[in-house]
């Protein structure tokens, strides 16, 4: 049996999610809001625990709670819901999510058990209604295909707790850096130019706090790199709560693989650093380096998204949204036929502009 976390509402009892714009818990039928301190002296993170009966494990392509498609081959886990008794089919990594009839927010604790269980949390300050304003701004341009306009693919805007790794980090070492300086001087008939060229040596060390790797390997990591940076001095001590009414997923990264890009992600400032070090060449260039890098420490964290995945004309298109500042990043598609009518357009236009100038001109 696995454990589905719900949290009520001490006056009705009725569900509780939490809300980006009020920054506390509140109740979709009375209103009400608590404080994480109010719901653990009431007990409800406990009383209100419900077992959900954990069904076989399942491949092929099928419908998740949030509306997407698992390709074929890959693992989805079946639930029922304890709320209203309906089958529930999620991704196997998934930690949080929701019944799709009834709209029951479910959080799997036992994906957030031992190594998966979060550190800490940044908790949701963009609410969907927010954001889908500016999806709507995003989108509004002339070639935009309609279906990034239709209001069910707005309504696919959805609130994803993605797991990252923030490392501490000290990187230490020296920098190999060729340096020119150039000199002209002229007589009566020539001008002369001189390039000396110095080989130093720069050493030094620094050191780096969060430096944040996605370690999901169903987000696309261009993607949550473009979003950042997110502001850790509002990070909270883990609590499922948080995920009530949102997804939510656990990494399944190879911790050699996170540690290596988050090395990779360092090392180039620590290059550029000690290269501005460099006396005062004309020009500087880095010949080679010999850095080390040491973890000082590693904390596992989700972070608020907000994404939408549409395919249009079988590609696959994102828009992602940093759910605490609101950065994001998307890419679009051009309607052809959009295309072709406008350009038809403007040369109808134009044309027609040029010929009431020419019978002005001509008579």
């Amino acid at each position: 049996m696995a454990k589905n976390i719900n949290y009520r509402c001490l006056n009705c009892g009725g569900d509780l999610a939490w809300n980006a714009e009020l920054q506390s818990w509140k109740c979709e039928y009375c209103d009400s809001t608590f404080t994480l301190e109010q719901l653990e002296k009431a007990g409800k993170a406990e009383v209100h625990e419900e077992s959900i009966e954990k069904g076989q494990e399942v491949t092929g392509a099928e419908k998740t709670t949030d509306g997407t498609s698992k390709a074929s081959g890959s693992t989805l886990v079946e639930y029922t819901c304890s709320y209203c008794g309906a089958k529930i089919i999620t991704d196997a990594t998934t930690a949080a999510t929701f019944c799709a009839y009834c709209q029951n927010p479910i959080v799997i604790s036992e994906k957030l058990v031992g190594d998966f269980a979060p550190d800490k949390v940044i908790p949701f300050a963009k609410e969907k209604k927010t954001v889908m304003m500016e999806y709507k701004k995003f989108v509004k341009k002339p070639l935009t295909p309609k279906l990034f306009f239709e209001q069910n693919t707005v309504e696919k805007l959805t609130g994803v707790y993605i797991p990252f790794f923030l490392y501490d980090m000290k990187e230490a070492g020296s920098v190999n850096v060729r340096g020119t300086r150039v000199s002209t001087w002229r007589d009566s008939k020539n001008i002369y130019t001189k390039t000396d060229e110095f080989q130093c040596e720069i050493t030094g060390s620094m050191e780096y706090s969060h430096v944040p790797v996605d370690s999901s390997s169903k987000t696309d990591d261009a993607a949550m790199d473009s979003i950042e940076p997110f502001r850790f001095t509002d990070m909270k001590d883990f609590s499922p709560a948080y995920l009530a009414g949102y997804l939510a997923e656990r990494y399944d990264e190879e911790e050699e693989d996170m540690q290596k890009r988050a090395e990779e992600r360092i090392h180039n400032t620590t290059r550029q650093r000690m290269l501005a070090e460099a006396p005062a060449y004309d020009s500087a260039s880095i010949l080679g380096d010999q850095l080390q890098t040491s973890v000082k420490q590693r904390t596992y964290v989700l972070l608020p998204t907000w994404i939408l995945n549409t395919k249009y004309k079988d590609k696959e298109y994102l828009f992602a949204m940093n759910g605490q500042t609101g950065k994001f990043v998307g890419n679009l598609p051009i309607d052809i036929g959009k295309l072709l009518m406008y350009g038809g357009g403007t040369f109808i236009a134009s044309f027609a502009v040029i010929w009431g100038i020419a019978r002005l001109i001509f008579g």
